[in-house]
């Protein structure tokens, strides 16, 4: 079967979001654990987490292009180049 141009682009986009989320999932379980073990509750890390999330697709959300500067990292490019 042939895929045309827009699906092998879903394709390689699908692909993309699974090694990204890959990658944001190591670092988000180092994440809580390094909370829990400085006393934090699970479902109070979780809930930080939901609240830093909402935050920056909101942020994200009212951006057109450019980089939005998190506090605390580097600089988040949304422009379509590589986080």
């Amino acid at each position: 079967m042939r895929h045309s141009s827009s699906s092998r682009h879903a394709i390689a986009h699908s692909a993309q979001l699974k090694r990204c989320r890959a990658v944001v999932d190591r670092e988000l379980f180092r994440a809580i654990e390094t909370a829990t073990r400085k006393g934090w509750k699970p479902a109070e890390v979780a809930m930080a987490l939901a609240d830093a999330a909402d935050d920056l697709i909101f942020t994200l959300a009212s951006q057109r292009q450019g980089s939005l500067v998190v506090p605390g990292t580097l600089p988040v490019h949304i422009d379509g180049a590589a986080i």
